[in-house]
């Protein structure tokens, strides 16, 4: 697991919020967030980390030279490979890795498996050994183009195309929720004309479909979800809190995509949408109502974002 960037605070503190940590996304797919590193805490006798392993995912196998671990499984199930053994785990167990074994873990259940881990002496990236080759990605440009007249497969956010979710499935879900028609759409900024026809069978939008699974689906799925769609688009600098809020109708995304230095294939593709409907919108055609919550989602920091997924889910309790 590689080690995430994590904001600087003053070494000692004794207080690391949440909110300060900076998630990363590894290349096997496993979230991770240092909640007190060394630098932080003035402790390098050890130091604290989180890692969501998404359902049927794994981490690559590997192995630190002088640390030892302690894992503790918060929630979620799955299968540790811990030198020669072979070991089925479940949230509330605690496992010791001593140093220089190869170790890697898969989640086997239906939901992410979350691990809260501490390493001592504390984490750090020269004291890791990875033990088998990443997985490949197509190297692309981040403003390449399409090819005229040919597809380009990097267009949209790799998180797009692979949601799915029928009208019987929308309804039921809604049934969970409690909610009514009115307050379930008006969540996502969907009138309650647009989410029944949903309901009785029509297309679901991309992005409809994303904040359907971000607003209502666990908890911990949510918010992989919403690291896999701000994955591809981490290299782009932050935008001022005032240009996302001014990305409410075309000419404000437009505004937006010249700030961030995109062109329309990239920007839109990051969305869910396609270069030549960007273009539409950009072009003066009224935005979809729910297509700014997306905007501040994949393009804000990432308390910002923290805070709209928040807004997004609603009650504490919702997804769990």
């Amino acid at each position: 697991m590689h080690s995430p960037r994590t904001k600087p605070r003053a070494a000692g503190s004794s207080i690391q919020p949440y909110a300060a940590v900076t998630a990363q996304i590894a290349a096997d797919k496993s979230i991770t967030r240092e909640l007190m590193p060394s630098n932080v805490s003035g402790n390098t006798a050890q130091s604290l980390m989180e890692t969501i392993i998404p359902a049927g995912a794994r981490t690559m196998l590997h192995r630190h030279r002088v640390s030892m671990k302690l894992c503790h499984v918060t929630h979620g199930k799955g299968v540790m490979t811990l030198g020669r053994e072979i070991i089925p785990v479940k949230a509330g167990d605690t496992l010791h890795i001593p140093p220089g074994t190869p170790h890697c873990i898969e989640a086997t259940g239906r939901r992410s498996l979350r691990i809260l881990s501490c390493s001592a002496p504390a984490h750090s990236q020269a004291d890791t050994e990875i033990l088998e080759e990443a997985p490949r990605v197509p190297a692309t440009e981040l403003n390449a183009e399409a090819t005229p007249g040919k597809p380009n497969k990097f267009a949209q956010s790799p998180v797009f195309g692979k949601l799915a979710m029928s009208g019987p499935e929308i309804v039921r879900l809604r049934q969970r929720s409690g909610l009514i028609q009115k307050q379930f759409w008006g969540r996502l900024s969907v009138t309650q004309s647009g989410g029944s026809r949903y309901e009785s069978g029509r297309d679901v939008p991309e992005h409809v479909l994303a904040l359907l699974h971000l607003a209502y689906g666990p908890v911990d799925e949510a918010q992989a979800l919403l690291m896999k769609l701000r994955e591809p688009g981490l290299s782009v600098p932050r935008p001022k809190v005032a240009l996302l809020q001014a990305a409410k109708t075309g000419f404000g995304a437009a505004a937006l995509r010249d700030a961030l230095r995109l062109n329309q294939t990239k920007f839109w593709g990051l969305v869910g949408f396609t270069q030549s409907g960007g273009s539409r919108y950009e072009s003066g055609r009224d935005l979809p109502p729910a297509l700014p919550i997306l905007l501040h989602l994949v393009f804000g920091t990432e308390q910002n974002a923290r805070a709209t997924l928040e807004a997004l889910r609603g009650s504490p309790g919702n997804g769990k």
